[in-house]
C-alpha cells in the first residue's frame, strides 16, 4: 500500500520533536494526523451546523475505509 508523502520541513520538525521527547517519529505523525484529523472535523462541523461529531467521524471513517479499497 501506498504511504504519505510529507513536506520535508514537516518531517524534519517531526524527528526533532520525537528527539526531544524520546518518541518514536511514526507516533509524532500519528498524533499530528490525529490531531489535524480532528481540527477538520470541528470545522465541518461548525459549518455544517451542529451535526454531531460523530456523524462526521462515521463518514470519514467510510471515506477513509473506501479509499483503502481503492473505492474512491
Amino acid at each position: 500500500s501506498p504511504g504519505l508523502a510529507f513536506p520535508q520541513p514537516f518531517l524534519k520538525k517531526a524527528e526533532e520533536v520525537a528527539r526531544v521527547e524520546n518518541r518514536s517519529k511514526s507516533k509524532i505523525l500519528r498524533e499530528a494526523l490525529r490531531d489535524r484529523l480532528f481540527q477538520l472535523i470541528d470545522k465541518v462541523q461548525k459549518r455544517t451546523k451542529g451535526i454531531p461529531a460523530r456523524e462526521i467521524r462515521k463518514i470519514v471513517r467510510e471515506a477513509v475505509d473506501a479509499a483503502r479499497r481503492g473505492g474512491r
